[in-house]
């Protein structure tokens, strides 16, 4: 009597026979690309869940039968791969599989399985059709593992039927994530890049340019009606661009990331003022309440790019940086031209170097006093950064402030000028100098950090400088974007008994509305509002206005870019009295501003 077979689906034994799996794949030249040895470490911390995905996704079914044991195993347990009947896998599991087997494949299955005669350990592999559901059948990769035991008995046996056309289909499906934006269904940057230089090298008699373009305000439109409408915005746009092109003769596009797409097209202005006008009214018509304002940017590139192999994405960033330089709302589109190419390489050297320059204390401070214009005395001064360079000597801060504003950098510049002014005035504490109030900017990046109270505290405690020695000017367009942060920051620095300056007071709207929210110590006017002529009544009057209004509510005024002995004549007419401009000083090293108090003294 025939020896009663188990089945057993707990899969005990899986590590090995995972690793069988990954020993199949390998010899199969599947997917998986990776050496035997590299396997066999993996596989030592493999959990349940790693082995379960790596069946999934090479879509592999396992039995494992012992001849002593009778013990079956099984993996995955539903055995959904193919179409077999369970229950015949209890009394022959060799010939289990023959109904699931395509009839003409049938003796090429039986010869797979006919050990008879072998004495060693063996595998085998073959092609095969089966049946995974009644009357469908599918291409599979079967391999066998024949185990013989040390004393030449029949150890187990071990079938993996692996889905060579759920393979295919995964490759397909994988090349398409590679290739293909899966929102949009246009080629993404990779592909892009890759059919942009094909294009090239084709027809290098042809001139070329990079369009860029996205819709303005997007974030805006996302937040009004959705992220999903926001997608179908992108599914529209990418139809519509895939349209306008077909009437080009020669070009490549693609969905780079959220609202941004790119072409590669004729540099014919013409042909891309028809794309771009085509595209525009396309958006025009979208059914939503809101204004699709498109902007646009051009690249055109050139037969050294061609030479130098450009990277495209490079090609797309200058495009990207003609439409942040040119762009307004009255116009749309933005080409690269040499003096955008001049300002981005002196911008990328700034930033290049502004690290060392920092680390090497090319950053020096000049400072520019206040003054009071009935006496002629110096009052106090400001804290103005100058970088000194060791090669290309002073560089201008429109040269670089803007960068550092940009990119952030301007909060590490902050922190070093307040440590180098709190170090300065310390050494005048020390040497029995006299020690006039500084201001020092704070830029709006900084003011938003959660540790900028602690950080100017502990700077200013460091060298013990007095408080009321240290001012802090933030400019007036910083009011416009969150006054309640900025009123309790300013409350924490007046309690800690810094003096606040609003800079730039005049310069942006909100001036009023600030004065009304926030409490400031000193208002510094902008030299807009003063007088450019003794007929400027308008200017005059408003000028004459702000003095009261500062008088008022008690706010000490400071009048900055005062250049002429008239202006100077009337600010004090109208009861202003600190004045800063070139008219009394311009900035200038600590040095000198020493030699100055000590003469004035």
């Amino acid at each position: 009597m025939a020896q009663k077979k188990t089945v057993a689906l707990t899969f005990q034994n899986r590590r090995s026979t995972v690793f069988f799996v990954m020993y199949i794949i390998l010899k199969s030249r599947t997917l998986v690309d990776i050496s035997t040895a590299e396997v066999k470490e993996k596989l030592l911390d493999y959990s349940m869940t790693r082995e379960e995905l790596l069946l999934e996704h090479t879509h592999t079914f396992i039995a494992e039968y012992s001849y002593k044991t009778g013990q079956l195993e099984i993996y995955p347990e539903d055995g959904h791969f193919v179409d077999f009947d369970r229950k015949s896998l209890d009394t022959d599991f060799e010939h289990a599989f023959y109904k699931t087997v395509f009839k003409r494949d049938l003796p090429l299955y039986q010869q797979l399985i006919d050990f008879s005669g072998v004495t060693h350990s063996v595998q085998r592999d073959a092609n095969i059709r089966l049946y995974v559901v009644p009357h469908i059948y599918e291409w599979f990769r079967i391999s066998v593992l024949y185990y013989i035991d040390e004393d030449g008995e029949r150890d187990r046996i071990v079938l993996a039927f692996t889905n060579a056309e759920k393979e295919l289909e995964a490759v397909h499906e994988l090349k398409s994530l590679v290739t293909v934006d899966s929102l949009t269904q246009l080629p993404n940057i990779n592909t892009f890049s890759m059919q942009t230089w094909e294009l090239l090298k084709n027809h290098p008699e042809r001139e070329y340019a990079i369009v860029r373009m996205d819709i303005r305000k997007f974030r805006l439109l996302n937040e009004f009606y959705g992220t999903s409408e926001g997608d179908n915005v992108l599914r529209f746009l990418g139809v519509k661009l895939q349209e306008c092109m077909d009437s080009e003769e020669l070009y490549t596009y693609c969905h780079l990331t959220s609202d941004i797409f790119a072409v590669c097209m004729s540099s014919d202005m013409e042909s891309i003022c028809r794309v771009i006008d085509s595209i525009q009214t396309s958006m025009n018509h979208y059914p939503i309440n809101f204004e699709m304002v498109m902007s646009f940017g051009i690249y055109i590139i050139t037969e050294k790019d061609k030479q130098e192999r450009i990277p495209v994405v490079t090609m797309v960033d200058r495009a990207a940086i003609a439409q942040r330089v040119k762009n307004n709302y009255m116009n749309k589109i933005a080409v690269f031209d040499d003096k955008i190419a001049e300002k981005e390489y002196a911008e990328q050297n700034v930033i290049m170097e502004m690290n060392n320059a920092l680390g090497s204390d090319q950053f020096h401070i000049y400072l520019q006093p206040k003054v009071d214009m009935i006496t002629g005395r110096i009052v106090g001064s400001e804290a103005l950064v100058r970088w000194i360079h060791p090669t290309k000597g002073v560089i201008s801060p429109v040269d670089f402030v803007p960068i550092f504003e940009g990119n952030g950098f301007i909060s590490e510049v902050d922190f070093y000028m307040l440590e180098q002014v709190c170090k300065m005035i310390r050494r005048w504490l020390d040497k029995g100098l006299e020690a006039k109030p500084v201001s020092v900017n704070l830029s709006r990046s900084n003011l938003y950090s959660p540790r900028i109270l602690n950080d100017i505290m502990t700077c200013v405690e460091r060298y013990s400088v007095p408080h009321d020695l240290i001012e802090f000017e933030i400019t007036e367009s910083a009011f416009a974007v969150d006054n309640i942060h900025l009123n309790q920051l300013m409350e924490q620095l007046q309690k800690n008994h810094f003096r606040v300056l609003m800079d730039d007071f005049g310069s942006g709207y909100s001036s009023l509305n600030a004065l009304r929210e926030l409490s400031v110590d000193i208002l510094k006017i902008d030299i807009k509002f003063l007088p450019v002529s003794q007929n400027d009544k308008r200017a005059d009057i408003i000028l004459r206005s702000v003095t009261q209004l500062a008088d008022q509510l008690g706010l000490e005024m400071v009048v900055e870019g005062v250049e002429t002995e008239a202006q100077a004549d009337l600010l004090k007419k109208m009861g202003c009295r600190i004045a800063q401009g070139f008219l009394y000083y311009r900035p200038m090293p600590i040095e000198e501003y020493e030699r100055v108090l000590k003469k004035q003294k």
